[in-house]
């Protein structure tokens, strides 16, 4: 299977060998596959990429519809945290990157200035 957003925003499974996509029950509108488990059971997915930090994934089983919160990412520093941006997840479901922008500005105030 493949999992990808289909029609209304919400994840489908596509089987490889061809056949109709059928929908992934547990996922919710918004929400965007990441990566397969090691051993297929598990399908790891962000909740919606456009949301604010911190960025939430879980993890559905498609066999069961069981779904499970697995990770909240957010980095150390939310000092001018503005968006947490793509999330990489490897197979093992323990090791993960992902990338965010901060932004930083000073204020001066000058005074008695003509």
């Amino acid at each position: 299977m493949v999992a990808a957003v289909g029609p209304g925003h919400r994840i489908r499974l596509y089987p490889v060998d061809g056949g109709a996509p059928r929908p992934l029950s547990a996922a919710r509108e918004g929400e965007f596959p990441l990566v397969w488990s090691a051993d297929g059971r598990w399908l790891y997915v962000r909740e919606n990429p456009d949301s604010e930090p911190p960025v939430r994934i879980s993890r559905i089983e498609p066999a069961t519809g069981r779904r499970e919160s697995w990770k909240e990412l957010m980095p150390a520093d939310r000092s001018g945290l503005n968006v947490i941006g793509h999330v990489a997840l490897a197979p093992d479901g323990e090791t993960y990157a992902y990338s965010y922008d901060q932004n930083f500005s000073q204020l001066f105030i000058a005074e008695g200035v003509r």
